[in-house]
């Protein structure tokens, strides 16, 4: 069976990718469709036929959110017809978008989220001000293209699958789909019980993204005055180093293998996790 496993971007490593890389490990002779790649995350394997969309590009890379009202088009624009037997779309927002044979191929698609920023408000940024009445005017018109789009796009597969109750009431509440819950794994083999004796500090991770709560975090922290490490990147990176005013705490890039994270993981006095989360691949590693 010809199959293409399809994924909305790629531009950096968090738990979307964690799941992704389980999905190419089960499909391994499978195509891989993306809106954009950026090659320094390392997460395909070379010689996996990869392919892109116009939006392809290193600029596109580093300021992703400044292309969103052209994803709709990018994903649309990648032609599978006549090419697949199956097409799987793990996604949280475009790449069940993709274009195909909806006579002669089956579509299955692991939805994390409907997209985010399209139907619920407390996913967009505050700082591109979408609180000021007069910014919002010209917001809205995107967030309801946006939101059109990906309800439209979300009555094409054959199958949905998403990954939590919270999702699968998402679906119902913003597509009027049914959907089955399969949730993400984890590898027992890396991540276990550490019987040894925790060190004195506290551990938050995850995407540096608003939604996420790190704000509270550093706030909480800043007062406690205990140690604290930050493992992510995101585009909130530069605003909670400006919010930290805690010598305890300290900010880590992603680490750069599955033992470095566990060891993070397990020396860890306890999980700071404040916000409400899909699913929370983070808290159940």
């Amino acid at each position: 069976m010809k199959t293409a496993i399809c994924y909305d971007y790629i531009n950096q490593y968090g738990g979307g990718e964690r799941v992704l890389q389980i999905f190419l490990d089960i499909f391994k002779s499978a195509d891989f469709y993306t809106l954009f790649y950026d090659p320094s995350t390392n997460l395909i394997d070379k010689n996996r036929l990869v392919k892109t969309s116009f939006l392809d590009n290193y600029i596109v890379h580093k300021n992703h959110r400044a292309f969103i009202p052209f994803m709709p088009s990018a994903a649309n624009s990648i032609n599978l017809k006549n090419k697949y037997d199956l097409i799987i779309s793990i996604t949280a927002g475009y790449a069940k978008g993709i274009n195909y044979n909806f006579e002669t191929t089956k579509h299955i698609s692991y939805i994390f989220t409907p997209l985010r920023y399209a139907f619920e408000d407390e996913y967009i940024p505050n700082k591109i001000g979408y609180k000021n009445k007069y910014l919002k005017h010209l917001i809205n018109p995107v967030k309801n293209y946006l939101k059109n789009w990906d309800y439209k796009m979300a009555q094409r597969p054959n199958k949905i699958i998403t990954i939590s109750s919270l999702t699968q009431d998402r679906i119902k509440k913003y597509y009027n789909r049914d959907s089955e819950i399969l949730t993400p794994g984890v590898d027992t083999k890396i991540f276990y019980p550490n019987l040894q004796k925790t060190k004195s500090y506290y551990l938050a991770m995850g995407r540096l993204m608003h939604y996420k709560k790190f704000d509270l975090i550093i706030k909480t922290f800043n007062t406690l005055k205990l140690p604290l490490k930050i493992v992510g990147r995101g585009p909130e990176l530069k605003k909670l180093n400006q919010l930290n005013t805690s010598r305890y705490t300290s900010f880590l890039s992603s680490p750069q293998s599955d033992e470095s994270l566990r060891l993070l993981y397990s020396q860890a006095k306890a999980l700071i996790f404040p916000q409400v989360e899909d699913f929370g691949l983070v808290a159940l590693e």
